[in-house]
């Protein structure tokens, strides 16, 4: 929950509050975190010292050298030193990705480079961000879509009802009622022979067809009859089906490769997917063998090495190396995100490590996950951030 930072004056902006008066050249080379004082945020390094005063509505995180502020409900940019790089004039703006900011101005959007000079025109009713290289966009509300590359250039035409993001340099796209698929110029790959439902993945089509999926090849030749009542994307090889009330698995030519004998398999995370099984759950791995089979009351997917799971009612950390059970000492627990996990007992939470060891005292009333070394946090009425060392950057 990253927020953008307050202020009473514009000119506040261009001041250099705090940490003495350092360079440029020195400031460049200092990490600084949000800090919040009151309703203003500010930033401060990371032994919570002082750079930039609290003066600003919101903030966000320094990406690319610089970090979004709002100043009257306005958003600009500014660098480390406090210096305005791009004045708050902006209705929106995201963080600074590739040296590019999607931003909105008087209800149209485009984007900036991060010294602010405006590279895709303010003129698009909708604008996504850039993914694989491009950026879908729609001219006017309602209209047709089309795609920009980064310098603002139409690469694929405005002429589509319906444009999905790319995914392994392909886009869903839907025309007169028909989908298919267009490579990253707008050249079609897939004909425009499908319903909605259709998905791409793998080298192969699946397709509905009335009730019932199947599987062509990107000729879309089928491959696989309209046999099943869902089939998820391929993954390593192998997609999830349904059939009946049964899941199981097959490759890209059909073959079954996980008998159709569970309740549910769950989307594939960091090589294994859950499976459920009269009420029980086990992990499957990518080539569909059976990884744990289904034990558990309960299981999340794993995250970081690590699935947090529910054994004969005990909370444990399940370690994907050994596949050893680490009972926990806290009644619920959240997966790792950087290391560490979320951990409540009672109203209060903290922080484990990959361990089980306690490493960021039970204080909080809110805790979230981390991210990019921070977490969002609230205790006793006050909010902001702490660090992966629990240092709190609040007053």
């Amino acid at each position: 929950m990253c927020r953008l930072l307050s202020l009473t004056s514009y000119l506040l902006l261009s001041l250099v509050l705090g940490c003495g008066t350092p360079t440029s050249e020195s400031l460049e080379q200092i990490p600084l975190f949000p800090y919040q004082k009151g309703a203003l945020w500010g930033f401060a390094d990371d032994s919570c010292k002082m750079c930039i005063s609290p003066q600003y509505e919101a903030v966000g995180l320094f990406r690319e050298k610089i970090a979004r502020v709002k100043i009257k409900d306005k958003y600009g940019f500014i660098k480390n030193n406090n210096q305005i790089v791009i004045p708050p004039e902006y209705d929106w703006a995201w963080d600074c990705a590739d040296n590019r900011i999607l931003a909105q101005q008087a209800g149209k959007w485009g984007y900036l480079n991060a010294q602010g000079k405006k590279v895709v025109p303010f003129q698009y009713a909708k604008l996504e961000k850039f993914i694989e290289g491009i950026a879908l966009a729609q001219k006017e509300p309602e209209g047709k879509w089309g795609a920009l590359n980064n310098e603002g250039d139409t690469v694929i035409p405005f002429e589509y009802d319906e444009l999905s993001a790319p995914e392994a340099g392909k886009c869903k796209a839907g025309k007169a009622g028909k989908f298919g698929f267009i490579d990253l110029k707008g050249k079609t790959v897939v004909p425009f022979q499908y319903n909605r439902y259709v998905q791409a993945s793998g080298g192969r089509i699946t397709f509905r067809e009335g009730d019932a999926f199947g599987v062509a090849d990107e000729a879309g030749k089928v491959i696989v009859k309209p046999v099943f009542d869902k089939i998820e994307p391929f993954r390593y090889g192998i997609a999830f089906a349904q059939k009946g009330r049964q899941w199981g698995a097959i490759d890209i030519q059909g073959n079954e490769v996980v008998p159709f004998s569970y309740d549910f398999i769950f989307p594939m995370s960091e090589s294994y997917a859950r499976i459920e099984k009269n009420r029980k759950i086990g992990f499957i791995d990518k080539a569909g063998k059976v990884f744990i089979e289904p034990r558990f009351e309960q299981a999340e997917d794993f995250k970081e090495g690590i699935a947090i799971v529910m054994d004969k009612k005990q909370p444990c950390l399940l370690h994907e190396e050994n596949k050893m059970l680490q009972p926990l000492a806290y009644p619920t627990c959240r997966s790792f995100s950087q290391g560490l996990a979320v951990v409540t007992n009672g109203s209060k939470s903290g922080y484990i490590n990959q361990k089980g060891a306690l490493v960021i005292p039970l204080k909080y009333d809110i805790a979230r996950d981390f991210e990019h070394g921070l977490a969002y946090t609230e205790r006793n009425g006050k909010k902001g951030f702490i660090n992966l060392k629990g240092k709190e950057f609040w007053e």
